[in-house]
């Protein structure tokens, strides 16, 4: 979608890539990545869900709000299924890593996942590509494109294709 595209209310919404990007770009450790943009992801399905009105949503799970994303039919749009199964991978590998002590391939499953980011989802390129920074890219870049789902709200606050 280009920018002449986006409804002015949400037009504020592209700071969030780089709010995203600088934030997570000062971590060199891909757990800590992993866990801190995990959160971020959150937020951004938060601030969708908020704009659907869907209502209590602070004390739902990553996994509960993905959920409701789904409940809203975004299924038409372009890249909705890459957005959905990056979400659904991301929070497996956060899984993992809270839950079991013997994972160790963080920064191989982050930097596979960013690279199906990269090659799906544009996004804007804040710096040079290594290994590290492709993974920051890519949590910037999937949290635009869940942004971009609020552009789809009509007047009754229904997701429409």
């Amino acid at each position: 979608m280009n920018k002449k595209e986006i409804p002015e209310e949400f037009k504020i919404d592209h700071l969030f890539e780089l709010a995203v990007w600088g934030n997570l770009d000062r971590f060199k450790d891909s757990e800590l990545i992993l866990l801190k943009g995990h959160l971020y992801l959150e937020t951004t399905m938060s601030i969708v869900l908020e704009r659907f009105e869907v209502k209590e949503i602070d004390n739902k799970s990553f996994y509960k709000k993905m959920k409701e994303l789904e409940k809203l039919k975004f299924s038409d749009l372009k890249d909705w299924k890459i957005i959905l199964s990056s979400l659904h991978y991301i929070n497996s590998l956060r899984n993992k890593l809270a839950h079991d002590f013997r994972y160790k391939s963080a920064a191989e499953d982050l930097s596979e996942w960013a690279d199906k980011i990269r090659d799906n989802l544009e996004g804007t390129k804040y710096s040079n590509y290594t290994k590290r920074t492709k993974i920051v890219h890519a949590f910037s870049t999937l949290s635009n494109h869940i942004l971009a789902l609020s552009y789809h709200i009509n007047k009754n606050k229904k997701a429409i294709s």
